[in-house]
């Protein structure tokens, strides 16, 4: 850890002390020149705005990169779908090895992308600020972006009175701290090396996941079909197919009437699950929406969204959560079908979708009970059910695991981010009418920088440890 404390100013009737703690935990070993305070128009040249052209279908050779192509987590180039600019392009608004590119206004304002040669001929557009880094490592500074300290100084600098926003000259003012190009490309090359791990286990989900899609498609019936096209080894018997009343059940419907220490529940969309709905207090009210309580394994269906695959099991670690009545619950009857089965029938999405020509209502439209306990479903026997259900579980087992490994590499990148480059904090600043009161000031002072300097290191130790 360094610290340092940059020149003093008195004078007679004002005085104004400032403290700056500038801290780096982690460093390899044979580096030890000072690192240098510039600012991002330092390291870089020709910055510009981009094209201002509307999209259009792909033509094969160029590639138009906006904000919403910028991926939110990873930074990385993701169109959706992926479209070229209309006209006549300049060859100045063609990105190069070295670009960095900033998104200048929106919700995503601070968002940046690194040009990868590997992305194509990219034509950055008009809400994006380009900045050619020459004067030292490219990928160093993009990281720097990356971190906490950078979006702290974005959600300053894009105040405004309209939509958050910062412009090309601000941009060029943003604070950096870097070392020699050597040590920049010793840092890029260790954290590459995470990035490039990350992305091979993003790769094996995806792969796992396109898998569960083919078997969802394969394992059941498809619309009108009367048996799956792909069946495990000595299963031929003939599959029944009856409505899902004659499958499931309502559990009984209590309404609570306090929500005292109550967890509300929701019901995530594209099948991703339920989990406690932190941003919305359920209130009790005699026309509002009755609560009822939920518990273990009954299937949650949110009625104003399971065209869009909200649908999931109810675990067991929120058991006794509380819901609307704009979510419906179903127990499965143990006899005829099991609950894991009726769930993946039920998510798939080719046949929510299908759904959706059910939905009713005026205003906020939604599905009735009645007609989600009319739709068609079909099922093998038990035995094959399980086999079924087994098989897929197990795939989504791989999936949660492969997530768990993501998000903890993500952590671990995460933290030598904040503690691989030097980073700053102004801990002090006071001004004093009178110089009499100077010798209580510093004692105040030095008593706050020490609070402040062990509860940094506390934190920054618990998180090595």
């Amino acid at each position: 850890m360094i610290i340092t404390f940059p020149k003093q100013y008195y004078n007679f009737t004002n005085i104004f002390i400032t403290y700056t703690l500038i801290a780096r935990i982690l460093r390899f070993p044979e580096f030890t020149d000072e690192w240098n305070s510039l600012s991002l128009n330092d390291v870089s040249n020709d910055c510009s705005y981009g094209v201002s052209a509307s999209a259009t279908e792909f033509d094969r050779e160029y590639k138009y990169i906006r904000i919403t192509d910028i991926d939110d987590d990873t930074h990385k180039f993701t169109p959706s779908p992926l479209v070229s600019p209309k006209g006549d392009i300049d060859s100045k608004y063609i990105l190069h090895e070295g670009d960095l590119v900033f998104a200048r206004t929106g919700a995503t304002v601070g968002k940046s992308y690194l040009y990868e040669p590997s992305d194509g001929t990219l034509v950055y557009a008009g809400y994006l600020i380009r900045f050619h880094i020459d004067r030292a490592v490219p990928k160093f500074i993009f990281y720097l972006t990356n971190r906490s300290y950078y979006w702290n100084w974005v959600s300053i600098m894009s105040v405004r009175s309209g939509q958050p926003g910062i412009n090309m000259e601000e941009y060029k003012k943003l604070p950096i701290i870097i070392p020699s190009n050597h040590e920049q490309e010793k840092i890029t090359s260790f954290l590459s090396k995470i990035d490039k791990k990350i992305d091979l286990l993003r790769d094996k989900k995806d792969e796992y996941i396109e898998f569960k899609r083919y078997l969802l498609q394969n394992l059941f019936p498809q619309n009108g079909e009367t048996a799956p096209k792909l069946r495990f080894i000595k299963y031929n018997d003939e599959w029944k197919t009856c409505k899902l009343n004659e499958v499931v059940e309502i559990p009984e419907k209590n309404k609570i009437t306090s929500i005292t220490n109550k967890k509300l529940l929701t019901v995530k969309l594209h099948t991703n699950g339920i989990e406690i709905n932190e941003n919305t207090v359920p209130k009790l009210t005699k026309k509002g929406r009755p609560y009822y309580i939920r518990h273990t394994n009954e299937i949650l269906i949110g009625r104003q969204n399971f065209h869009n695959g909200g649908i999931g099991i109810l675990p067991e670690e929120l058991d006794g959560g509380i819901c609307s009545n704009a979510i419906t619950s179903f127990n499965v009857i143990k006899d005829i079908a099991l609950t894991k089965y009726v769930y993946y029938y039920l998510s798939r999405t080719d046949y929510y979708k299908r759904s959706e020509k059910y939905i009713g209502g005026t205003g906020q439209k939604e599905y009735s009970e009645k007609t989600l306990l009319s739709l068609n479903i079909s099922f093998p026997s038990t035995k094959e059910q399980e086999k079924i259900a087994s098989f897929l579980s197990f795939v989504d087992k791989k999936i949660d695991l492969l997530n768990q490994e993501i998000e903890q590499l993500e952590e671990y990148k995460k933290g030598l981010l904040q503690k691989m480059f030097i980073w700053r904090v102004y801990l002090f600043y006071c001004c004093i009418l009178s110089s009499e009161y100077l010798e209580i000031m510093f004692y105040i002072m030095i008593f706050f920088l020490r609070y402040v300097l062990l509860t940094l290191v506390s934190d920054l130790m618990s998180h090595i440890f």
